[in-house]
């Protein structure tokens, strides 16, 4: 029984495969997992400087505003972009120029998913004094990493009757003017 066999080798080395091979597909997946590349999220404000926020940067520099919901951990919306450095406070002034008076009321924020859909905001109704929507950005579920579908992130507005806002695989975040937008009536556009 002990007598050299050419095939033994072969019979080791492949219950050594059989044995590892789970533990090689786990790391490669764990490799390749949206959640370990190292990506981020930009955030691009009205003048054009973008910030990017990875989802550890952002539990952890807004990690007294992190809740959990719906089994996710999740953030405001409103808090991320404070955080990031867009100006979400009211300041009325009456005696302000009409042209700059309550500037961020005209502002919209604009939600990128990765497969170029989007979702829009007004700052507006984000603010506590005035709208008070809730809109959350889930970085993870139930303690683990989002799904491949869902990406780093994912868009949740719970009052919404539906889900339509609800982004998955959040890659950019913009606030935008639409008052600075350029805009031609209908009649000068092409083929009009």
């Amino acid at each position: 029984m002990n007598e050299y066999s050419p095939h033994r080798p072969f019979q080791h080395r492949a219950a050594i495969l059989v044995t590892i091979m789970p533990l090689l597909i786990c790391l490669l997946l764990l490799a390749s997992s949206p959640a370990n590349a190292g990506e981020s999220i930009r955030i691009t404000g009205t003048d054009g400087t973008a910030q990017t926020w990875a989802p550890a940067r952002i539990k952890e520099v807004l990690a007294s505003d992190l809740k959990a919901k719906h089994t996710a951990n999740a953030i405001p919306l409103l808090a991320l972009l404070e955080g990031a450095g867009v100006p979400v406070a009211l300041k009325m002034d009456p005696k302000a120029d009409p042209k700059s008076k309550n500037y961020n009321l005209r502002l919209a924020v604009v939600i990128e998913a990765g497969d170029g859909y989007t979702a829009t905001f007004s700052l507006a109704e984000l603010m506590p004094e005035i709208g008070g929507k809730e809109v959350w950005l889930a970085l993870d579920e139930d303690g683990k990493p989002l799904t491949e579908r869902d990406g780093l992130a994912r868009m949740i507005v719970p009052s919404d009757k539906m889900p339509a806002r609800w982004v998955r695989d959040v890659v950019g975040i913009s606030v935008v003017d639409p008052a600075a937008a350029t805009t031609r009536p209908a009649t000068q556009r092409a083929g009009g």
